[in-house]
């Protein structure tokens, strides 16, 4: 199952930032988590700190967020092409937002990292509308079948998340 997400950041220890999220569920040995195979942002500092801290694939992005009664609209470019525009209507019915460990790979190296949430999403079936553009990173999108209706979107106004130390783990066939 894939995920693509967008947070706007407005009071964080990494300052103010944009960040769109390409995120796939998985299952391994140690459980249920989520894969981030990318994850742009729109500023230095939380590229740096995203990186070094819990390995996460961060990288340098132009993210514009906008917000209205009805719906919420995100465009992503990067490299100076288009990745993606995505719309996400509101959500009717209020959701649980899960804490699932978020899987990453870094310069060779898998990281598990465990979080807390608070938030108060409100979700809804279907209610997205996405536009690819021209970049390896839409190309990828594609590979996997979008764009297509959504299963379920949510929009949660109140995100608030912590994380702790990234562990690096040992893949079972390299142990």
């Amino acid at each position: 199952m894939l995920t693509l997400t967008f947070v706007r950041y407005d009071d964080t220890d990494l300052d103010a930032y944009h960040e769109v999220g390409v995120v796939f569920l998985v299952q391994g040995p140690a459980g249920r988590g989520v894969y981030i195979r990318h994850l742009p942002v729109d500023q230095d500092f939380t590229l740096a700190a995203g990186r070094q801290l819990w390995g996460f694939p961060k990288t340098l992005a132009d993210i514009t967020i906008e917000e209205t009664e009805r719906e919420a609209r995100c465009t992503l470019r990067q490299d100076g092409a288009e990745v993606l525009e995505l719309r996400i209507r509101r959500g009717l019915v209020p959701v649980p937002q899960p804490t699932i460990p978020t899987y990453t790979n870094l310069d060779g190296r898998m990281r598990k990292t465990t979080w807390r949430v608070e938030c108060s999403p409100r979700g809804r079936p279907g209610g997205a509308t996405l536009h690819l553009g021209r970049h390896p990173i839409a190309d990828e999108l594609r590979a996997v079948g979008l764009p297509k209706r959504a299963m379920f979107t949510s929009v949660s106004p109140d995100f608030r998340a912590s994380f702790d130390t990234a562990e690096i783990i040992v893949p079972p066939d390299f142990a």
